[in-house]
């Protein structure tokens, strides 16, 4: 049975393009359904020695009013934007590893991990949600406005995220380029968890190489394209990860950043691979 998979696109954008984002096409059909925005507090755990990171795993407890939800992740290397995740209600602020007993993390579970496992950083975001609809494809858009507090160190979050909760791929990669032409928004590589770990230790971004391309067998011709689309923006924005000029996130930022150059000729691509796909559905 395949694990459970989070499908998601992030997007970091410029604090002072918000209002543009609001007053755009994307969401001014759907304004009426935006619910209130949210606090959200996560705490991320790991061992001393970060075992869990180098395991690819993260484990992060989340407040969500009254609810505490606890939420592993595993990097699946196959693709930037897909991650296994499983998520469980707990009953306390503290990681219950009984009930991770089906993931990656129940596999690591021992007395020593228990008794090791601490918070190592955390995140504070003020998150507002809109459903969108794209064809029969349904897709969550989240605004999420904060920070990352590590080691006595903060990192401003300012992103929208596009999650696909039901139907195709390319549908969300669609939403992604209408949002786009909306603001200048930037891939996001990073999860909030790496950035979270790359604030506690220290690490500068280094450069990578091209992940190997897993197409999933019931992907259908324009996911396919759009996936290979996508593993090219990756790369190219990794590559460009290291070159980032302080200020992205600051308001007199939000007409000026030059890597946002780099999204909308990736995304350009991306929309010719769709020409392409329509062609040889013809």
């Amino acid at each position: 049975m395949s694990p459970p998979r989070e499908i998601e696109l992030k997007f970091e954008v410029p604090i002072g393009s918000l209002p543009d984002l609001n007053r755009g096409p994307l969401l001014k059909r759907v304004r009426s359904l935006g619910r209130k925005p949210a606090s959200l507090v996560s705490v991320y755990f790991d061992t001393k020695k970060l075992k869990l990171r180098r395991k690819a795993l993260s484990l992060r407890i989340r407040r969500k009013g009254r609810r505490v939800v606890q939420t592993v992740k595993q990097e699946t290397g196959a693709a930037a934007f897909v991650r296994n995740e499983w998520e469980h209600d707990i009953g306390s602020t503290q990681p219950d590893l009984n009930v991770a007993g089906h993931t990656p993390l129940g596999k690591l579970s021992s007395k020593k991990l228990r008794l090791s496992l601490m918070p190592v950083f955390e995140t504070r975001v003020r998150r507002k949600t809109f459903q969108l609809h794209c064809g029969e494809s349904e897709i969550e858009l989240s605004v999420d406005k904060g920070e990352i507090a590590a080691g006595g160190k903060t990192l401003p979050i300012c992103e929208v995220e596009l999650e696909l909760k039901r139907g195709q791929r390319g549908d969300l990669f669609k939403m992604a380029k209408t949002l786009a032409d909306d603001v200048p928004a930037q891939l996001a590589i990073d999860s909030k968890a790496e950035r979270g770990y790359a604030l506690l230790t220290g690490e500068k971004p280094q450069p990578v190489k091209a992940l190997q391309i897993a197409l999933e067998p019931e992907a259908n011709v324009q996911s396919a394209f759009y996936c290979l689309g996508l593993h090219t923006a990756t790369h190219c924005q990794s590559a460009c990860h290291a070159e980032r000029r302080p200020g992205w996130l600051t308001p007199d930022a939000s007409r000026a950043p030059t890597l946002a150059c780099s999204n909308l000729l990736v995304f350009g691509h991306v929309g010719r691979y769709a020409d392409g796909d329509r062609k040889i559905r013809t």
